[in-house]
């Protein structure tokens, strides 16, 4: 490395070496070769190299200059970027701002790809897993060897070093939208006629744990003000969605009467099964040219109207909540300009320059949209809300303000009247990019993962891995859902299992006469009750860089309640069997010894560090284990081994270990 080094007794350093930045962790090189590019509006892809560090205190100071000067005309006022430490989190903020000289061109910068902090990533990566847009709603893991192979807008990044984990986290807030692309990170003001960057762009963290690094990045991007939305430990579970649940859509997708509900209710009754909640997914609008024509619901699809609708759900099949499906823009395609919505509230609406029309970028008058409708669904019964299309709507607001702000106040207008009306009671869903993620100020849950296809051939390796892969980062923020499921279907079981495990809601979409009673047992008790776990299921630390489908081993799930763990491993390598193993040291957290149920072979063992069990799962089959820790007396506190549950059970029992494991 060069002379020109920054070294100070913090964790990160900051050395220069061939015109560019390098920052190491504990003497390791993490991040190399960065160097800043700028897109002007008269000019583009300008470079600029690090020309000074400066330190003080616990921040960092790099000035850039521009790469080859131009003495008569300089894009660039100052271009540098600020790093601050805290608790082994590294804050990277970008302070660049135009220069403003009377005889230049008054130089901006542009709505998108507004700036580039390109780098290397460390040659020796041991392992590597980016979390990646897959279309404008989710997030998908993404089991990458090198950058070159990353897909378009990576949300956040983790590579492991020997014995470290390191974490990438793009900031999204209200001046820039961050995302990670081949070359580096890549910097979105949204607006045009900027002349200044001056925010958080990005955190990186360290630890020898990669959930670790991950919850540090969210902890500390809290106390410094990077990240301004609270935790998920801090959102309210809303009470609808406690119990067991049943929804519309695999069952009839579009095609949904309240007929066709009562009929699914009788099999319901008739089998046994209580729900405790109903929603009524797509289908039920009134709509036009998949436009929202009118707030009321589809009278030739429920002649009676929802009011009774939801007083016979209730009165006679004994269901607690009702709830109903929207988008985030009223319908797919927004509001029609021939219904009753743009007669009555054309204030609370904009139309984009294609004629479409959206909820309004004021949040005031988006408020106003979303609470006359959900006012008039609350009159009718309606307990909750499932709002749709929430990672798509960013570029109907783009160039109208800058960063994440459109975004930000459409969550908040719609979440004031969703707490306003149903007690914060909403499941946001198709939402997982971290400019929504990151700007929901006060809802729980959000759907962690695409849908759930029951005819998709193979369908369930994309949908467990999604999910177990994405929640380490969206428990952070908020309760991870999993999705419905089929319990009449080849992954019934394995389907059951994970959801048990999700920590999120748990519901079923089955057809009418398809609902298997039999694989609920385990995961319902009799009056509709599920045991929740504490946080999402996620994959076990050792898998944490490994696709299983293709490594051909068990991918292995956990979670946790209180002081008791579960932990599934799951057949997902296509028509065969595969093996592995178990150890304590996969899950963080764990004590030194335990009792444990193995639920599908109804034994109990001991297991302690030293210990490991042997996995055998068959394709679309799994093995789930309920640990409960061994206290000095030789007892355990268990729950009841009926259920998949069971370490989440609420009156477990104090048992003797030795009446369970012989010696």
């Amino acid at each position: 490395w060069s002379s020109d080094v920054c070294s100070s007794d913090l964790e990160y350093n900051f050395f220069t070496q061939d015109n560019s930045l390098i920052i190491t962790d504990k003497q390791r090189v993490i991040l190399s070769g960065i160097k800043i590019r700028i897109n002007y509006m008269r000019s583009k892809n300008v470079l600029y190299v690090p020309h000074s560090i400066k330190a003080k205190g616990n921040t960092t100071t790099v000035e850039f200059e521009r790469y080859t000067p131009r003495g008569w005309m300089n894009e660039a006022e100052y271009v540098n970027l600020l790093f601050t430490e805290e608790k082994g989190v590294l804050l990277c903020k970008a302070d660049f701002a135009c220069s403003k000289e009377a005889y230049a061109y008054n130089f901006t910068y542009p709505a998108f790809e507004s700036a580039f902090i390109d780098y290397t990533l460390p040659e020796e990566k041991e392992g590597m897993l980016n979390l990646h847009s897959q279309n404008p709603y989710w997030m998908v893991p993404s089991f990458v060897k090198d950058a070159n192979d990353f897909e378009i807008e990576v949300a956040c990044l983790s590579y492991k070093i020997k014995d470290s984990h390191i974490y990438l986290l793009p900031i999204v807030n209200n001046s820039v939208r961050t995302h990670i692309e081949t070359t580096g990170l890549v910097i979105n003001t949204c607006i045009v006629n900027t002349f200044k960057i001056s925010a958080d762009v990005f955190m990186i963290s360290s630890s020898d744990c990669p959930f670790t690094a991950i919850n540090n990045c969210f902890e500390v991007g809290r106390t410094l003000n990077a990240i301004t939305t609270p935790p998920a430990t801090e959102r309210e579970y809303p009470k609808e969605f406690e119990g067991f649940g049943w929804c519309t859509w695999n069952a009839f997708y579009h095609d949904v009467t309240s007929d066709k509900i009562y009929q699914k209710l009788e099999e319901l009754k008739s089998k046994g099964v209580k729900i405790k909640w109903l929603l009524v997914d797509d289908g039920w609008l009134s709509v036009k040219d998949s436009r929202l024509f009118s707030f009321k619901e589809d009278t030739e699809k429920f002649p009676e109207g929802f009011k009774n609708f939801t007083k016979k759900v209730k009165e006679e099949y004994g269901v607690k909540y009702v709830g109903v499906w929207h988008a985030f823009s009223g319908y797919w395609h927004g509001f029609h300009k021939e219904g009753e919505i743009y007669h009555d509230y054309k204030d609370c609406l904009f139309e984009t320059s294609t004629g479409w029309l959206f909820p309004s970028e004021d949040e005031e008058k988006a408020f106003k949209l979303w609470d006359a409708w959900h006012s008039y669904l609350k009159e009718q019964g309606i307990d909750f809300v499932k709002v749709d299309n929430q990672s798509a709507s960013s570029p109907k607001y783009d160039y109208l303000l800058p960063g994440a702000t459109a975004i930000a106040r459409q969550h908040t207008a719609i979440e004031r009247s969703v707490f306003k009306n149903f007690d914060g009671a909403i499941i946001n869903c198709m939402g997982t990019k971290m400019e929504n993620v990151l700007t929901r100020p006060k809802s729980a849950i959000n759907r962690n993962s695409d849908d759930y296809f029951p005819n998709k051939e193979n369908g369930f390796i994309k949908h467990i891995s999604q999910n177990v892969y994405v929640a380490p980062v969206h428990n952070n923020v908020h309760i991870c859902d999993y999705d419905m499921f089929w319990t009449q279907h080849k992954t019934a079981t394995v389907s059951a299992v994970l959801r048990a495990i999700s920590g999120g809601p748990v519901y079923v979409s089955d057809e009418v006469g398809r609902t298997n009673a039999d694989e609920l047992k385990p995961l319902v008790t009799p009056d509709g009750d599920v045991w929740r776990f504490d946080a999402a299921a996620m994959v076990t630390k050792d898998l944490f860089y490994t696709e299983c489908s293709k490594a051909e081993t068990p991918l292995k799930v956990w979670n946790k309640s209180g002081d008791n763990f579960a932990l599934a491993a799951f057949g997902i390598t296509v028509d065969k069997t595969v093996k592995g193993t178990f150890k304590l040291s996969d899950i963080p957290g764990t004590a030194d010894r335990y009792l444990v149920h193995d639920y599908f072979e109804d034994k109990y063992f001991i297991l302690d560090k030293e210990g490991e069990v042997e996995l055998e799962t068959a394709y679309n089959t799994c093995k789930l284990l309920s640990l409960y820790p061994i206290s000095d007396d030789e007892t355990a506190v268990i729950g009841n081994g009926s259920y998949y549950t069971e370490a989440a059970d609420p009156s477990p029992k104090n048992v003797s270990v030795k009446d369970f494991v012989k010696p």
